[in-house]
């Protein structure tokens, strides 16, 4: 439904019904109101279903009414949590005596159940469609981040975002500072899903969704606002990234690794990139050798850098392991043994197969890649010359 600005539109009741099943915008109800909507009564009744595997299935989520006026007691009820479900915030101020995911738990004194501006990470049992009774959200603008915490030496400014609008939004809704980058959870995958700064306008966030944000300072604002603006930072700058997939009959993962220009060298601490993977599916992961910087925030590279990759396959079964994209700037990406073998150049052959010897076997290998950037010399009459490396 959509109502145009100067349009004045009411009605007595207002369901929504909306599957929250998948990340994208399918099968999800939408308001789109830039006029004056008058409601009666609004019910809100989001849907939740397990896995195709019958596990459960995490959702980033967010409060889909107006809860200035509800008391803790009625919005935790309208979670309708039973014991086998699960509720949590993402905590950026973890120690080694806490968890990164707080969970709800009865009679819980803690400040961030529930706000208007965090998602929460939310999973069912069993199957189950919930009721929200309220006003919607009709705020033309929310600050959701501002100063939000940056401990470089532990979470590294993760934090778990919210749209509180009735209708879906793009990286265009946004005003920010500092902000590094946004992911979606899918929840038939278990697997997040970047921000990609090539195709910013097919990032998409539905109706009440939660989204992962990070920040890269102390210093820092994210701002939804109703209506889409247009932002400067980055629209119409190609970044190059690697994608790398991992592949089974039963499933994949994948990894994608963004190199920018103009990012800090965190250390990241906590991997924030996958909650789960469903049934036979192999699980991937990558992080980079040198320093253990986040892939996140990887530096352009002077002429080559390592990559850790890591993969979990649940069989004893052949793999594929295919790199499917890879910055222009890279004349050799090789592939490496625990026992510094070279398995393959992924330049010259794309795909590298993988036969393993046991269930759930676990390896660690590494990826090199190797940038040219160095010019080239006439050497006039000399005879004698000498190349320095320095570092890397």
């Amino acid at each position: 439904i959509n109502i145009p600005q100067n349009v004045v539109a009411e009605c007595g009741n207002l369901v929504i019904h909306s599957d929250y099943s998948s990340c994208d915008t399918i099968n999800k109800a939408e308001i789109i109101n830039n006029g004056s909507l008058s409601v009666g009564k609004t019910i809100v009744k989001p849907y939740f279903s397990t896995s195709i595997f019958g596990d459960k299935a995490y959702n980033l989520f967010g409060l889909p009414i107006n809860i200035s006026n509800k008391t803790k007691e009625e919005i935790f009820n309208s979670f309708s949590l039973s014991n086998e479900d699960e509720l949590y915030y993402l905590n950026e101020n973890f120690s080694s005596n806490t968890s990164a995911w707080i969970p709800y738990s009865e009679n819980i004194e803690d400040s961030n159940f529930f706000k208007q501006n965090l998602g929460y990470l939310v999973a069912y049992s069993q199957s189950k469609e919930l009721l929200w009774q309220g006003d919607l959200f009709l705020e033309n603008e929310l600050e959701l981040l501002n100063n939000a915490s940056y401990t470089s030496n532990l979470g590294n400014g993760y934090h778990l975002s919210v749209n509180p609008y009735s209708h879906s939004v793009n990286y265009g809704n946004f005003s920010m500072n500092n902000i590094s980058g946004m992911w979606l959870l899918n929840p038939k995958t278990g697997q997040y899903i970047p921000y990609n700064p090539n195709e910013s306008s097919k990032f998409i966030i539905p109706p009440f969704g939660g989204f992962i944000t990070k920040v890269e300072s102390n210093e820092n604002f994210l701002k939804i606002h109703n209506q889409a603006i247009y932002n400067q930072e980055g629209n119409n700058h190609y970044i190059e990234k690697l994608h790398l997939t991992f592949k089974y009959e039963g499933g994949e993962d994948e990894v994608e690794v963004y190199f920018r220009e103009n990012v800090t060298e965190s250390i990241d601490e906590y991997d924030v990139y996958k909650v789960f993977s469903f049934g036979s599916a192999p699980d991937l992961y990558c992080n980079v050798a040198q320093n253990e910087l986040s892939i996140v925030s990887l530096p352009l590279w002077q002429d080559s850098v390592s990559l850790s990759l890591s993969y979990i396959a649940k069989n004893q079964s052949n793999y594929e392991l295919k790199l499917n994209s890879i910055p222009t700037t890279v004349l050799r990406a090789e592939l490496y043994d625990s026992n510094n073998e070279l398995l393959v150049d992924f330049v010259e052959d794309s795909t590298y197969y993988i036969q393993t010897q046991s269930e759930n076997e676990e390896k660690t290998l590494t990826l090199k890649l190797y940038s040219f950037d160095l010019d080239i010399l006439e050497l006039n009459n000399s005879s004698n010359f000498k190349v320095i490396q320095n570092g890397n």
